[in-house]
């Protein structure tokens, strides 16, 4: 299921693939309370974090919550990143490098509709405040700290895990780009759209990832490169545009410096399947 999410104020804005979009787990810690919970708990969706594509990243901030156990001698640093936005502190995402694959959403940030959960999981009980009161369903289960079902085998115990869009793809919904060494480490190849379609594509392969985006500036629409397969900088360490000079970070196609500061280019779902880059057959109309 495809989410879509923004703080309050507006200024960031992000989509992401969810195949466990059913928001069913409440966690009452104070981390969470404090900064995301006003009803003394938050929720967290389970997502894609390969999918994740954000607009005014320039306004997001990170923060590493300080942890204590009973018994510590002092708090350590949580590796847990949770993103907020700096203008009005909307909190919109957690990711942990733990699990690279993963990245959660709160559901309190996620503008698409989100379906009804038939029963919740209410977790980390022991640190609840003593105000908040547990407004638990005959089918809903308590944890004094985490459950040892996580978020995806819940959604499959109750037969609700939808899988990717990207692997529930079908043959005839996807083509082949090219394969994978095709594109060099550090380099960029471009590629022309789909039957109909006006605008091509271009592949740019770094740290063992592809991304792919459709060859087309934000700013005024016009291709990317001015020479075959020229879409990065010398040093290799950004998408430049030739038209006017704008720079677009490589992971997530969002523009540093130029004309679209805080635009992105427009990223194409990408995966890799036995040495084959494939995206949706529809990418670029």
């Amino acid at each position: 299921m495809r989410l879509e999410g923004s703080c309050q104020c507006g200024a960031v804005k992000f989509r992401v693939e969810s195949p466990h979009p059913y928001p069913y787990q409440r966690c009452y810690c104070s981390i969470c309370r404090k900064t995301q919970g006003g009803g003394g708990y938050a929720i967290n969706l389970g997502a894609d974090n390969a999918t994740l594509r954000v607009t005014g990243r320039q306004h997001v901030t990170v923060y590493h919550a300080r942890l204590k156990d009973p018994g510590d001698a002092r708090a350590h640093r949580s590796p847990a990143e949770r993103h907020f936005c700096g203008i009005c502190g909307s909190a919109l995402w957690l990711y942990d490098d733990r699990w690279p694959k993963l990245v959660h959403p709160f559901a309190s940030a996620i503008d698409t509709d989100l379906p009804a959960a038939p029963e919740s999981t209410h977790i980390m009980l022991a640190f609840k405040a003593p105000w908040v009161a547990v407004e638990a369903g005959p089918k809903d289960r308590r944890h004094q700290r985490y459950p040892e079902e996580s978020i995806a085998e819940w959604h499959a115990r109750l037969g609700l895990a939808e899988g990717s869009v990207m692997e529930q793809a079908t043959e005839a919904e996807e083509r082949i780009l090219c394969r994978l060494e095709d594109i060099p480490e550090g380099g960029a190849k471009g590629f022309p759209g789909p039957p109909g379609s006006f605008v091509g594509l271009f592949a740019v392969r770094k740290d063992g990832r592809v991304h792919v985006y459709v060859n087309s500036c934000p700013h005024i629409g016009l291709p990317l490169e001015p020479l075959p397969d020229r879409f990065l900088d010398p040093r290799k360490q950004v998408i430049i545009c030739s038209a006017h000079g704008a720079r677009f970070r490589i992971e997530d196609g969002v523009c540093v410096t130029g004309p679209c500061i805080g635009e992105a280019l427009e990223a194409v779902p990408v995966r890799v399947v036995d040495g084959q880059v494939v995206v949706p057959a529809s990418a670029g109309l």
